[in-house]
């Protein structure tokens, strides 16, 4: 692979994007020469705290894009899925208790991203 000379893209505008998007929210960016990476993931003081008792959500959100994509692309990328994902769960039932919806919420979630379905891999086609 070819090192990209300014690898940054713009990365202070994806930042920005990402703490009004996602506020309580981690996030870490990288890259090598071989992809762009960025993850995240609700903290565990952030307003988001509760969908961490969900392995979904847990486990957060990675990307590790083949150049030229740069670490603002690969922070939007995990962005939107994770927008895309709180969402989905947020509107799933809420008229339901939401610690008896965890399961049901993180199948549905899966069982959408498996078959292609509405759900937040939406916003990244």
């Amino acid at each position: 692979m070819t090192w990209v000379a300014n690898n940054t893209g713009d990365l202070v505008a994806a930042i920005e994007y990402f703490h009004a998007k996602l506020p309580g929210w981690w996030f870490s960016v990288g890259v090598c020469h071989v992809s762009a990476d960025a993850s995240c993931a609700p903290d565990s003081a952030g307003c988001d705290a509760d969908l961490l008792r969900m392995k979904f959500f847990d486990e957060g959100f990675s990307a590790d894009l083949l150049p030229p994509a740069t670490m603002a692309d690969a922070l939007r990328y995990v962005t939107y899925a994770a927008v895309f994902a709180r969402e989905d769960f947020r509107n799933y039932n809420p008229q339901a208790d939401f610690a008896a919806s965890l399961d049901v919420g993180y199948a549905e979630i899966r069982t959408r991203q498996a078959n292609g379905g509405p759900g937040w891999e939406r916003g990244l086609k």
